[in-house]
């Protein structure tokens, strides 16, 4: 145990931070700093104490491994464990490997598992200064902590702990840069249509509005199961506004949607999280919703939100986010048959006859201009609209945006203007979704959205409530349209005394027919936290029908 005190000394050389169970040491003060590897190396290089700094690196591995196989997030468990037992045993903790595997419940058997030292296949190590690998573990570390506390029971049942500036005090500025700015470079290379393309071992979970209401959106994380490389997901937009806790939950979906290149890993049965670095697929995928505007979070809360919980910073976080939601994709297909986005359809552009001057250019304009003009758009002109704006114009020729953030369906055949929202998107008829899936993929057969709530169903008298969470709004030959909305007992905040108490609700679709949906309905954290309202709740409107949009020129 010699070569074990030498890793030690280094360690607190490398002042590493003191461990929360002395029973753990040097281990858990290990798993707390990923990064100390780093620093480590610094010290064992001036001590010349190789041996240490190549310790470390085996057991920091040998953890990832076992996080690995907890979570459920690699197929061939086994033959990793016997990797991870190897490099315990050359630290001398083969015994603790052993205990970890019994209290984690692994169906393994232990005495079975060879003590290989080979290599970790599938980790990489992705390349980060010092200041922003800190900057970006601890903005994760401190959401995912409070997820492995609710998780194992040590948060109250009111699940104050989520909300407020007492949170936000784990999140310095610095840390948000980092990976609001890491997301952003991520979301900004994908296409205005994501094609998901699942395998068949791999399930796709449809998320529809959260908005802020954190507590429900980590409920709802646990009971379908965290992102992993089986579990995909698909974000229909609507993070942020109305409920407290916008940015908390946009920040923890950002988080995720790093996950290709930094993934989370939880061990259920310590106080620690270890954060690493491995070569999995997109597991997350963040879709715009309306929210997620200048104009909204202006109107809604979330930029009061920000400049409430950063007094000197509020501005610049902000003007951050707003440039992250420029880089949100509009749309989805996944498997090929399921169409999924916020509102859902949109209108085509069309070539305006004119009187043309010699030199002069043909000019495209957006069918708008008379409604009876209107046509309905396909996958081929959304691929090629401008979605890199603060607001979704309303007018002029870019608005397919606009349509796909803000449209609704409606039992009337045909296409319109929605006036409801002051003309801002589409209404569109069950004509229209089998029209959408006939001429834009011959395989699509379910149509996903969002957007509403039980507060804008309760003005949309023709179609179903939505005290469930999900309605079926649209059946045709060709396939469905099913409205998802995953916020329960929504808004957070309403003025009268009786309340929705509506269901949340999350799709999940698997092979082999990923069109067919299952609906999970499940109900709020109950007792409701305590939180503040960033909006007037009692002079807004809840749904956001009749808002003044032409503002959105004057901002």
């Amino acid at each position: 145990m010699a070569s074990s005190s030498r890793a030690t000394n280094a360690l607190d050389e490398a002042n590493v931070g003191e461990a929360a169970d002395r029973n753990l040491q040097p281990f858990s003060s290990l798993l707390k700093i990923p990064f100390a590897e780093h620093r480590v190396s610094k010290v064992c290089d001036n001590h010349g104490d190789k041996w240490a700094r190549q310790s470390f690196r085996a057991f920091k591995e040998a953890v990832l491994g076992i996080n690995l196989v907890i979570r459920g997030m690699i197929s061939d468990g086994k033959i990793l464990l016997k990797s991870c037992r190897g490099h315990f045993i050359d630290l001398g903790e083969g015994d603790r490997f052993d205990r970890l595997l019994q209290e984690a419940g692994l169906p393994f058997d232990i005495d079975s598992i060879a003590t290989d030292r080979g290599p970790l296949s599938g980790i990489q190590t992705l390349q980060f200064t010092e200041e922003e690998y800190h900057a970006l573990y601890n903005s994760q570390i401190s959401l995912m902590d409070l997820i492995r506390r609710k998780e194992t029971g040590q948060l109250s049942s009111s699940g104050s702990e989520f909300l407020g500036n007492k949170f936000t005090r784990d999140f310095p500025e610095n840390e948000i840069n980092v990976l609001v700015l890491t997301a952003s470079n991520l979301l900004h290379r994908e296409p205005n249509c994501i094609h998901v393309d699942p395998r068949a071992d791999q399930t796709v979970t449809i998320v529809g509005d959260i908005h802020g209401q954190l507590h429900d959106a980590i409920f709802l994380l646990q009971a379908a199961g965290f992102p992993s490389e089986s579990r995909i997901f698909v974000f229909n937009g609507d993070y942020v506004d109305r409920g407290s806790c916008g940015l908390e939950t946009f920040l923890l979906l950002l988080a995720w949607k790093t996950k290709h290149n930094i993934f989370v890993a939880f061990c259920l049965t310590h106080v620690f999280i270890l954060i690493f670095l491995v070569c999995l697929p997109n597991s997350a995928f963040l879709l715009r919703g309306n929210h997620e505007s200048k104009y909204c979070t202006s109107v809604y809360g979330f930029k009061n939100e920000l400049f409430t919980k950063y007094v000197d910073d509020g501005s610049q976080i902000y003007q951050l986010v707003l440039k992250c939601f420029q880089h949100l994709p509009l749309a989805s297909v996944v498997a090929g048959c399921v169409y999924t986005a916020h509102g859902g359809l949109f209108r085509g552009t069309m070539t305006m006859p004119q009187k043309k001057h010699k030199g002069a250019r043909k000019c495209t304009a957006n069918s708008s201009i008379v409604s009876s003009t209107l046509k309905l758009g396909s996958l081929e002109e959304l691929s090629k609209a401008r979605r890199n704006v603060l607001d979704p114009p309303w007018k002029g020729s870019n608005l397919i945006p606009g349509d796909i953030l803000w449209s609704d369906p409606s039992v009337e055949m045909g296409l319109s203007l929605n006036e409801a929202r002051g003309g801002l998107g589409l209404l569109w008829g069950p004509d229209m979704i089998e029209k959408f899936m006939l001429e834009n993929n011959l395989k699509l057969k379910l149509n996903v959205r969002s957007h509403e709530g039980p507060d804008a169903r309760d003005l949309h008298i023709d179609l179903s409530g939505m005290n469930n969470g999900f309605t079926i709004d649209h059946q045709v030959n060709s396939g469905k349209l099913i409205t998802v909305f995953s916020a329960p007992d929504y808004p957070q905040f309403q003025a009268s005394e009786e309340r929705y108490n509506n269901l949340g609700a999350y799709l999940v679709l698997r092979a082999p027919d990923f069109a067919t949906p299952m609906f999970c309905c499940f109900e709020s954290v109950k007792p409701r936290p305590e939180a503040p309202a960033y909006y007037d709740y009692k002079e807004v409107m809840d749904s956001d029908e009749e808002l003044d949009y032409s503002a959105m020129d004057r901002d």
